[in-house]
C-alpha cells in the first residue's frame, strides 16, 4: 500500500532547493558545539529563506541530516536527528513550505522516526516532508530503508495498521494532535503523510524509492540522460503496483545566478577555486541570467525529462532570491509553477 498521491501530474513543475550552499556545505548546529568548525548560520537566516522559497511556491526546503560539522553519514548517533529537530524549529516560520530533513537510514531507530515525524507534522501543522537517505555503498539488498519507509507508510494509511509499532504510532499521533490542537490552533491532518524524497545513488534506492517514495531525485548531466532515468524509474513503479503519476522524477540542479551572464561565470568560477570541485559535480547545471535558467528548465519539462528540479545553490540567498523572484516567474507565465 503506497501514500495517497499528493499531487497528479499536470504541467506544474515540482520545485524544492536545498538549504545548503557550494561553499558552506552544513546549515548551523543548534546548540553551541566545542567540535564545530563549519560556518554558522542563526534560525533567522533560514526562515528568511524559508519565506523566500514560499514566495516561489518551492514545494520542499532540504536540511542537512548532520549540523555538527561532521561529514554526512559520520556515524555519530548523536547527529541522526539533528536536520529532524531543526526542522521542528523552523516550520512554524516557514508559512506551509515542508522542510524535509536528511535522515539517514543506518544510524536512526523506526520509533524516533516516527515520533520526530509527528512532532513536525504538529509543528508545521501538516505539511511535512523528509528525505530517507541509504549507503551509497549498499552492494547487497538490505531491508533497514525499505522498513523505515514502509512503517511511517503504514502509520498515515487509511487501512487498519500492519505492525504493532505502526498502531502505537498512530495512537501517539492523535493524542499529539489533539493536544496541539488545544494549546495553538486547530487545523486538519494531511491524511497522506509526509511526503518522501528519496535520491536515486544506487539501484537499491531506485528500488525503494518506486516502491514508496513521492520524489526521487536524479543526478543527469543533461536532458536525454535524464530522460532515459526517468522512464526507468516510472516503469520501475509500476512494476511495483504503483500508479506512475504518484511518482514525481526531480533533477537535481546547480544554479549560479546574475542578471549579467559573464558576471554569474566569474562568481561560478571563483566558487569553483575555493571548493576545488565543479559546481554540482558531474549533474546538472546552469550558469547564467535567471532568464536563461527559466528557458532551460522549461526545455528539460516540456520534453519530459523530469517533473521538476531541486536547486542546489552555489550561494545562498543569492540564488535562491533570484531564482524565485526572477526566474520563476517565468515559469508560471508559461503554466509550469503556481500563481
Amino acid at each position: 500500500m503506497t501514500l495517497t498521491s499528493h499531487a497528479t501530474h499536470t504541467k506544474r513543475a515540482f520545485l524544492g532547493t536545498e538549504l545548503v550552499d557550494a561553499v558552506d556545505r552544513f546549515p548551523c548546529p543548534i546548540e553551541d558545539d566545542q567540535d564545530f568548525v563549519g560556518t554558522r548560520i542563526d534560525l533567522g537566516t533560514l526562515v528568511r529563506l524559508a519565506r523566500t522559497a514560499k514566495r516561489g511556491a518551492i514545494d520542499y526546503l532540504i536540511v542537512d541530516d548532520t549540523l555538527a560539522g561532521n561529514p554526512p553519514f559520520s556515524g555519530r548517533r548523536r547527529d541522526a536527528l539533528e536536520a529532524m529537530h531543526l526542522a521542528v524549529k523552523l516550520a512554524p516560520a516557514a508559512q506551509g513550505v515542508r522542510i524535509a530533513p536528511r535522515v539517514h537510514s543506518g544510524w536512526v531507530e523506526p520509533i524516533r522516526l516516527l515520533s520526530s515525524l509527528v512532532g513536525l507534522e504538529l509543528a508545521a501543522a501538516g505539511r511535512t516532508a523528509w528525505q530517507l537517505d541509504m549507503p551509497d555503498h549498499t552492494q547487497s539488498r538490505t531491508r533497514g530503508p525499505e522498513m523505515l519507509a514502509a512503517i511511517v507508510e503504514d502509520v498515515w494509511s487509511a487501512d487498519k495498521p500492519k505492525t504493532g509499532l505502526a498502531a502505537i504510532a498512530r495512537a501517539h499521533r492523535a493524542r499529539r494532535i489533539r493536544e496541539g490542537n488545544c494549546v495553538r490552533h486547530r487545523w486538519a491532518p494531511d491524511d497522506a503523510g509526509p511526503l518522501l524524497l528519496i535520491r536515486a545513488s544506487s539501484s537499491e534506492a531506485v528500488r525503494v524509492g518506486a516502491q514508496h517514495a513521492d520524489v526521487i531525485r536524479i543526478s543527469a548531466a543533461n536532458p536525454e540522460q535524464a530522460k532515459q532515468q526517468r522512464s526507468r524509474i516510472l516503469a520501475a513503479a509500476e512494476h511495483e503496483g504503483r500508479n506512475p503519476d504518484a511518482v514525481f522524477v526531480a533533477v537535481d540542479l546547480a544554479i549560479c545566478l546574475n542578471s549579467v551572464e559573464a558576471n554569474a561565470a566569474e562568481r561560478a568560477d571563483l566558487i569553483e577555486s575555493i571548493t576545488s570541485r565543479p559546481l554540482g559535480g558531474e549533474g546538472a547545471r546552469y550558469v547564467g541570467t535567471p532568464a536563461g535558467l527559466a528557458e532551460t528548465m522549461v526545455q528539460w519539462l516540456e520534453g519530459g525529462s523530469c517533473d521538476g528540479f531541486t536547486f542546489l545553490p552555489a550561494s545562498l540567498p543569492i540564488d535562491l532570491v533570484l531564482a524565485v523572484d526572477r526566474a520563476i516567474p517565468e515559469l508560471r507565465s508559461q503554466g509550469w509553477a503556481e500563481q
